[in-house]
């Protein structure tokens, strides 16, 4: 009654959802509510106190799910203990722009703001491993950057972020181990969503401007080995 649901993460024959009211729900093949998620655990964490963008399951423990919002943090809720065991500080979801790669092992975060948008962090231990710069456009206005609403894990092993965002409507593909950008694209128009194929090959984009955008990855060797070593990466798109 009176939520607005933003997000929405399918496993299996189970879904869950999250929106305005901070809270998490969960339901069975039924459409039978069995968790409402939203209270942290003793003094550890504090669970959501603002609205929620972002969903996922935990790809290899079917009890964890993950969460991202406008409170600067990523919720990671037990549904055995039926509340938030864990949080990562930082990251300021505005869309749906946290993914966990699939081994488990890292949390990728898009935030809407100017610097430090795009982020890994460690899954275990909720600490930061690194910010990927998102290098300023030439072409783009004095001071203006990519504000990222959406970010995802991709490519073979999961060793490519997929990430987009508005204000300078950009789409980029980075090497994860490197940091290195090996692909970009600007559209009229601000991009809310991307996804990988399932065999990594291919990424699409979408957003407002009434279009999806299909990338095909796969880029020559010789082209990704230059743009690892920052030579010519304008070139690839």
């Amino acid at each position: 009654e009176d939520n607005e649901i933003y997000a929405l993460a399918v496993r299996d024959d189970v879904f869950a959802t999250a929106g305005k009211d901070y809270h998490i729900r969960v339901y069975d093949h039924n459409r039978r509510l069995t968790h409402d998620l939203f209270e942290g655990f003793q003094n550890v964490t504090a669970g959501h106190c603002n609205r929620v963008f972002s969903l996922k399951w935990h790809p290899t423990d079917t009890n964890l799910l993950l969460s991202g919002g406008w409170d600067n943090t990523v919720q990671v809720w037990d549904l055995r203990a039926g509340v938030s065991v864990r949080s990562l500080f930082g990251a300021h979801i505005c869309g749906d722009a946290m993914d966990i790669s699939r081994d488990g092992r890292h949390v990728v975060t898009g935030s809407w703001r100017p610097s430090e948008q795009l982020q890994i962090w460690d899954f275990r231990t909720t600490d930061l491993v690194k910010s990927i710069p998102w290098d300023r456009d030439a072409g783009a206005k004095f001071g203006q950057s990519c504000m990222l609403y959406t970010a995802r894990f991709g490519g073979a092993d999961d060793k490519i972020v997929a990430a987009a965002g508005s204000e300078t409507n950009e789409a980029k593909l980075f090497d994860v181990v490197t940091g290195r950008c090996f692909g970009a694209m600007r559209t009229p128009d601000a991009l809310y969503c991307c996804e990988f194929s399932p065999n990594g090959r291919f990424v699409a984009f979408g957003g407002s401007g009434q279009k999806v955008y299909i990338c095909d990855v796969a880029l020559p060797a010789e082209m990704i080995a230059r743009a690892a070593a920052g030579v010519g990466t304008d070139e690839v798109t």
